[in-house]
């Protein structure tokens, strides 16, 4: 289902495009022009994607690139849009389940409506439990999104905590499968032997995907964009489990608490650190007692390390927090947390529907 990559003149290689090239006066016809690489960025809860996508922007735009970025998440995907906001100009927000089924027409709606600056490229950072065969999928077919490339998926794992999910083992590995590019991320917190081992596995379930950093990544985006490397148009195949039917639940749910303006960072961290292990990300912005400025805290399962990242400006979604796990209580989160944190003032947000 993923695209094979092919020199532009290899003779192998389809069409990019279904438009027919121009004809030219005085010699062949023209070359179709090259297609708006879409990138789709798969990982899993916590693995480091949206801080790939922060390193890799600056790349981008370096090679004269415009870059527009998709965030879809659990519910507020504003979190992650507000820590990429200040590198780009055009982020949107996409909130909802998954992005194969309570998200999918908000998303190809957002593709076909955005207006991508040649050259140019068009990135979609997905939630961390999406199975990546749908979506390659939908996008490959639905005719909103004929202004892109097929998709390249870039699978971002993390070397400390690969295949260690217990449950969610089966899905880290089905999001490595379909790729195309593979980022080794979180290499400074584990051994040596730790990483290679990680890489070696990797090869074993996807031998064909090119290992990536975001500078030789950011180096394959601008070949495409500026047309001296294509994405072959091969059309994708049926997948041994096939397609989810649109509206069909995933198993991880997602609660939403509002929280105070201001927190105490002491109180916060212990809490985070002491929710239940069926709770594999909790991730939110609020500011906290000890510093100035927002920030964006994130916990992720299995980890005792609570992560605080500066903001550049005011988070769209105000002080909030939003917490995964296969099934959830709100409500006695958020009762655990205003006992905790020593406020009354943290409630459960509205769902938000597809």
């Amino acid at each position: 289902m993923t695209p094979d990559l092919a020199e532009p003149g290899d003779a192998s290689a389809p069409p990019l495009s279904a438009v027919p090239a121009s004809a030219s006066p005085s010699g062949p016809p023209a070359a179709p022009p090259a297609l708006t690489p879409l990138v789709l960025l798969v990982g899993f809860l916590g693995a480091g994607k949206t801080s790939f996508l922060r390193a890799l922007i600056p790349l981008l735009g370096e090679r004269g690139l415009s870059v527009s970025v998709i965030i879809h998440d659990y519910q507020n995907a504003g979190i992650d849009a507000s820590l990429i906001a200040g590198l780009t100009q055009l982020v949107n927000a996409v909130s909802g389940s998954c992005v194969c089924c309570g998200a999918r027409e908000e998303l190809l709606d957002t593709l076909y409506t955005t207006e991508v600056k040649a050259p140019g490229v068009m990135l979609i950072e997905t939630n961390g439990t999406t199975e990546p065969d749908d979506i390659i999928e939908i996008l490959a077919l639905d005719p909103r999104a004929r202004p892109y490339s097929l998709p390249v998926q870039l699978s971002v794992v993390d070397a400390k905590r690969w295949q260690k999910r217990f449950w969610s083992n089966a899905l880290e590995r089905e999001q490595l499968r379909t790729a195309t590019h593979i980022h080794t991320g979180w290499l400074d917190k584990t051994t040596d032997a730790r990483a290679a081992e990680v890489r070696a596995h990797i090869a074993t379930l996807n031998p064909g995907a090119s290992p990536v950093t975001p500078e030789s990544f950011a180096d394959f985006l601008a070949a495409v964009a500026l047309g001296r490397q294509a994405i072959a148009a091969s059309a994708p195949a049926a997948t041994a489990r096939g397609t989810r039917p649109a509206g069909v639940p995933h198993a991880f749910a997602c609660v939403e608490l509002r929280l105070p303006a201001q927190l105490d960072r002491t109180a916060l961290e212990a809490w985070l650190r002491g929710l239940p292990r069926d709770i594999v990300r909790a991730k939110g912005a609020v500011r906290l007692s000890d510093r100035p400025g927002w920030i964006v805290f994130q916990k992720v399962e299995g980890s005792a390390d609570v992560m605080f990242i500066p903001l550049p400006q005011a988070p769209r979604t105000g002080p909030s927090m939003i917490l995964i796990g296969p099934a959830l209580d709100g409500e006695a989160l958020a009762a655990s947390a205003r006992a905790a944190l020593g406020t009354d003032r943290i409630v459960v947000a509205p769902r938000v529907h597809g």
